[in-house]
């Protein structure tokens, strides 16, 4: 499937036109989904290499794609078993 190099989204395609389809979500609706205050999300982002790189589509605004978000967490949560 081809995408939006730019921000590495998927395509969806239209009967009319090609558009970017993405599930965004903030900073602030990301460190709530993890339940980690906003300081930690930003030490989470510098320094967990894995963690989901941040996209800025509208300007200053930083999001997240929801479904890379998703896939971390389940992969953190996952190693985190495999440890305890």
């Amino acid at each position: 499937v081809p995408g939006c190099p730019q921000f590495g989204f998927q395509l969806r395609l239209n009967q009319t036109k090609m558009e970017c389809s993405m599930n965004l979500i903030s900073f602030t609706d990301t460190f709530n989904k993890l339940g980690v205050s906003r300081r930690t999300l930003y030490r989470i982002v510098e320094n967990d290499k894995s963690f989901p790189r941040a996209k800025k589509p509208f300007g200053q605004k930083v999001y997240f794609v929801k479904e890379d978000i998703d896939q971390w967490l389940e992969n953190a949560m996952s190693e985190n078993a495999k440890s305890s």
